[in-house]
């Protein structure tokens, strides 16, 4: 018999539990579990392994199965986890529940058991959720089914604080905050900023990330040449997944400038979500960023480009006439955002 229940799949933390929650979690399934609970569904989260898919407990059929993010490494636990959730959702599919997926990282794209492993979920669900239209294109080309596939932005999840007022006496204070799988692009930057950006007398970084983010920005940095370092001080800070969103607050709004590398030619990241870079504008923060699909769409408010020396030394140089026209167009620009 199929009982009123919404059947979550994903790994991490406990979904009831708001301080154990992921960031994308907290973004993308946190809404989703409010409003099922509102509906009057009983919430289940599970993540399947060889060991529980075909348990007494996981044979009670859902009304609704939605596929979350699952953190997976090319290993062989991602084989037996991969094979376990196929099985249990092609029971699912053959008894017509429907299946929702988040697709918030163009995983299927890549020719490995990650890419089987995604490729499957589409063609098994039903339904599509993608926070970005470049997204969109991309799971249509992978086979998903337009009538069925839907954009929904991610939200913000910070406050909304005032730009922040500089002098030539100022500290003009950089921010980098994101999971260590991003530092890559970070790191690709910093040399070249540390060298190079000499337009304030003095400048602070703080690197916000994941415990295993902090310990390799510090062997990073401890390898730096050592050029330049006189005129900057790097803060890195642990990210307190038990403190969100306060913490990301706290450091967005304590920043001038906010600054989002990435790479516009890897196909992983084409479709990545607005999140960064909305919460960055937000709180009040100029943003440097890649010139990525998405952030194009707010690039009246930010400063995209390639050059990163550039683009810090623009933003430094250009202040307060920007945080002047921004102003004026930041609230109506970011308020399809709204949660």
């Amino acid at each position: 018999m199929r009982i009123k229940t919404l059947l979550i799949i994903t790994n991490g933390g406990d979904l009831t539990d708001p301080s154990a929650l992921s960031a994308s979690q907290r973004i993308q399934l946190k809404p989703a579990l409010t409003a099922a609970m509102n509906c009057g569904y009983q919430i289940q989260q599970q993540n399947f392994s060889p060991q529980n898919v075909f348990s007494s407990e996981n044979r009670l059929l859902p009304a609704i199965t939605i596929v979350g993010k699952l953190s997976l490494a090319e290993t062989d636990s991602l084989l037996q986890v991969a094979s376990a959730t196929i099985a249990r959702l092609a029971i699912y599919k053959a008894k017509k529940i429907p299946i929702i997926l988040t697709y918030n990282e163009n995983k299927a794209i890549y020719k490995d058991m990650i890419g089987n492993f995604y490729r499957d979920l589409i063609t098994l669900s039903d339904h599509y959720i993608v926070p970005t239209n470049k997204l969109y294109s991309e799971i249509i080309n992978l086979g998903a089914d337009s009538r069925n596939c839907h954009v929904i932005n991610d939200p913000w999840q910070v406050s909304f604080f005032n730009y922040k007022e500089i002098s030539e006496e100022s500290v003009f204070k950089i921010i980098w905050f994101g999971h260590e799988t991003n530092l890559r692009f970070l790191f690709n930057i910093l040399q070249g900023i540390i060298s190079n950006c000499h337009k304030s007398s003095k400048y602070s970084l703080t690197i916000l990330t994941n415990e295993h983010g902090v310990e390799l920005s510090r062997n990073f940095i401890s390898n730096l040449k050592l050029y330049g370092l006189s005129t900057w001080k790097i803060h890195i800070v642990t990210w307190n997944n038990f403190d969100q969103p306060r913490q990301l607050n706290e450091e967005l709004n304590n920043a001038h400038l906010s600054i989002i590398p990435s790479d516009p030619s890897d196909p992983r990241k084409c479709g990545v979500s607005h999140n960064r870079i909305v919460d960055s504008i937000r709180s009040g923060c100029l943003v440097c960023a890649s010139p990525m699909e998405s952030y194009k769409e707010l690039e009246e408010i930010s400063i995209l480009g390639e050059d990163f020396v550039k683009m810090i030394d623009y933003a430094y140089s250009n202040y307060n006439n920007l945080i002047s026209t921004y102003r004026k167009k930041r609230k109506n620009l970011i308020e399809r955002f709204s949660p």
